[in-house]
């Protein structure tokens, strides 16, 4: 039992039909049912009613051939296909035929299933790696946000503080993160006197950048001193009202703990000298 395939059925039926046409010389002599009938048996079984059929018509036009090869009338070898006997094969082959096809049709149906079942896994295989892709993403954007979330808690408390020197540092840090920039420096006083409080780089290395790259904002401490916070490098897109707005707000948020600092805690060398 097999599918159809033309060619295999092709040859297979001039085999069998050649066989039935040679076995029916000494079936013709001897009577009785033609061998030839197993071959025909044989090829039905496999191929249902398409083997049936081209089995039979292979040997049906094989026979006649050979019996006018060797001489003999046509209707000879024909004739003796009309016994009984041989009448009882073909039916038998008849049913072979059909519970062939019954096999044929069956085994089609599991192969066109196995292949929507293997599309199916296909697919679903996909949509597993899809899903894996997605968990993945979404691990790391929940640590990343969990990182965020335990930077943002840092640096609100150090700015909370009254550690003028670790708030310093945290606005200089909230300033980066907010803006992008290579530099973030916070200073108090003005002028020749301004002392650095804090600097932090992205780059881990402070770093002259060209003009139009620094944006800084000023917020008043007392009646003299002032608290800078600059940042340099910043991109063009950061360039905006809104980071300097961003910038105000955290300077603003440091200034009450650099504002507790007294004169003698304040850095001793100046920020700016001469030429800086």
């Amino acid at each position: 039992m097999s599918t159809f395939k033309p060619r295999a059925v092709a040859g297979e039926s001039l085999v069998v039909g050649a066989i039935f046409a040679l076995l029916g010389l000494v079936a013709r002599t001897a009577g009785g049912l033609h061998p030839g009938w197993i071959a025909i048996a044989v090829l039905a079984a496999r191929y249902g009613t398409v083997g049936f059929l081209s089995g039979a018509g292979a040997a049906t036009i094989l026979t006649a051939l050979v019996e006018l090869a060797v001489g003999g009338h046509l209707g000879t070898g024909l004739a003796h296909l009309a016994s009984g006997a041989n009448l009882a094969g073909c039916a038998a082959c008849v049913l072979l035929a059909w519970v062939g096809a019954c096999h044929c049709r069956r085994e089609r149906d599991l192969i066109e299933r196995a292949a929507a079942l293997s599309d199916g896994l296909t697919a679903e295989r996909a949509t597993n790696d899809a899903l894996l892709e997605s968990v993945e993403v979404l691990r790391e954007r929940a640590e990343r946000t969990a990182g965020s979330l335990s930077f943002l808690r840092d640096v609100a408390s150090r700015l909370d503080g009254m550690n003028a020197l670790s708030a310093a540092d945290a606005a200089a840090e909230l300033a980066l993160a907010r803006s992008g920039a290579s530099v973030a420096i916070v200073e108090v006083g003005q002028g020749t006197a301004r002392r650095r409080l804090a600097s932090r780089s992205a780059a881990e290395l402070l770093r002259s950048t060209p003009e139009g790259e620094r944006l800084s904002v000023r917020i008043r401490l007392g009646h003299s001193d002032f608290l800078t916070l600059s940042i340099d490098g910043v991109p063009a897109t950061a360039r905006t009202p809104a980071t300097l707005r961003d910038l105000q707000i955290v300077a603003a948020w440091c200034a009450p703990a650099v504002a507790t600092l007294s004169r003698e805690e304040l850095p001793t060398k100046p920020l700016v000298e001469a030429g800086e």
